[in-house]
């Protein structure tokens, strides 16, 4: 590594914003992480751009990805999560994969949608069986029924 020598604590001389403990927890920002990797900004008042991961390409269908595993197997992604940023022409979608399937896609114009590719409205929700079902649980965990449609100016209709 460039810059310079590790210390007795774990410290990367050269590097004082830059850490490796004696337990192998990396800090960024920090001088005693706590988790495996930990990423400290103080900017008050501002959203900082803690961690960047970019993929240098702008293919549609092309993106970067955070993955999550719960798994001992290191080959395997199969058993996992996933967060991706996507391509779509010259714009990005969020993407959401559960075991390496899209759950859930907020597109570029914000529209969101459950178990499509390509919402079209602002809630898309997409079934494959004949009905779409929702749950709406009240914090008594009484199961309600009642859906009610608002635009401006009042309501605009309801389920129940």
């Amino acid at each position: 590594m460039a810059g310079g020598d590790i210390d007795d604590n774990g410290d990367i001389l050269g590097y004082p914003d830059f850490v490796i403990d004696v337990s192998g927890n990396v800090g960024i920002g920090t001088s005693d992480p706590a988790h495996n990797l930990e990423i400290v900004a103080t900017n008050s008042g501002s959203i900082n751009d803690s961690l960047q991961i970019r993929n240098n390409t702008s293919t549609t269908g092309s993106g970067s990805r955070l993955r999550f595993i719960t798994s001992t197997d290191a080959n395997s992604d199969a058993n996992g999560a996933s967060i991706a940023c996507v391509r779509n022409g010259s714009d990005n979608d969020l993407v959401f994969e559960t075991e390496n399937v899209e759950a859930m896609r907020v597109d570029h114009t914000r529209n969101l949608g459950i178990g499509t590719t390509s919402p079209s409205q602002r809630l898309h929700v997409y079934s494959t069986g004949t009905t779409a079902r929702f749950q709406r649980q009240h914090g008594d965990n009484v199961l309600r029924t009642h859906i009610e449609f608002i635009r401006e100016g009042g309501t605009a209709g309801e389920i129940q």
